[in-house]
């Protein structure tokens, strides 16, 4: 068989169909398979490119493929239904969206402004000025960042606080892609020199990777906010780093 260097997949209660084609956009593959061999099948698949509707279900599956190598795009579901026709030319359908998107957001001053975050590009910034609507009806970065579930909960014992696992409550897709910026952000932060990037070494180095991750994605949610509910715009050379008193900032590097 050919290398698969693309596949669309169609997720479904007990039946997942799959389009892979090879890099000269010939089909290589158009089979349906039992969902509980969906990871079995990828898991002898060297990595490619799988795009899927964003739903609940795909973010699960997303987690597992990328744990398997395999590089995942969720796509918004207005734009997936060219995948549920047949799936043909899968590589031509993301770059056509990907135009569309870009047009888009050339011409949107929030989104322009919110692509100056490290880590967050077109598919993120216009996600964002889409879902989010009027910002300012979030009192704070913080608030809206729990909205998103891109907070910590947290467990009061005996006067201490302690911080658990990221509540994942809010809209998926958004938090998903604030996600994947985050990650970005992290494993390019050695190759910049600015303040922010600093932060970023220092803060995974005393607590690694995964929750690096997830302070920063955070921290972005927080630097959208204040870009959209106040039009300010990001600067990379400031960062908070001490915890501000509840409704006095979002410890996020911005400048007017």
């Amino acid at each position: 068989m050919d290398k698969i260097t693309r596949i669309g997949v169609d997720l479904a209660k007990n039946t997942i169909q799959l389009h892979g084609v090879d890099s000269a956009e010939r089909v290589v593959v158009r089979k349906a398979i039992p969902r509980q061999k969906f990871l079995e099948w990828f898991a002898n698949l060297s990595p490619c490119l799988v795009a899927m509707e964003a739903c609940s279900a795909a973010h699960y599956w997303a987690r597992k493929l990328r744990a398997l190598g395999h590089e995942v795009r969720l796509i918004a579901p207005q734009f997936a239904a060219p995948y549920r026709k047949g799936g043909k030319h899968v590589k031509i359908e993301i770059a056509r969206f990907d135009v569309q998107i870009a047009a888009q957001v050339k011409h949107d001053s929030d989104a322009q402004r919110v692509m100056a975050v490290v880590g967050i590009g077109p598919l993120t910034a216009s996600a964002a000025t889409a879902t989010v609507g009027d910002a300012r009806q979030f009192k704070n970065g913080r608030q809206f960042a729990a909205w998103l579930g891109a907070v910590p909960s947290q467990a009061s014992s005996g006067g201490k606080t302690r911080l658990g696992h990221i509540t994942r409550q809010g809209n998926t897709y958004l938090r998903t892609l604030l996600f994947q910026g985050a990650r970005s952000a992290v494993r390019t932060a050695p190759r910049r020199h600015d303040r922010l990037s600093r932060w970023i070494m220092q803060l995974q180095a005393r607590i690694g990777w995964a929750r690096t991750c997830a302070a920063v994605a955070n921290k972005h949610a927080r630097i959208l906010w204040a870009i959209l509910a106040k039009g300010e715009r990001f600067d990379p050379s400031y960062v908070q780093t001490r915890p501000m008193p509840a409704g006095r900032g979002t410890g996020r590097p911005m400048s007017n």
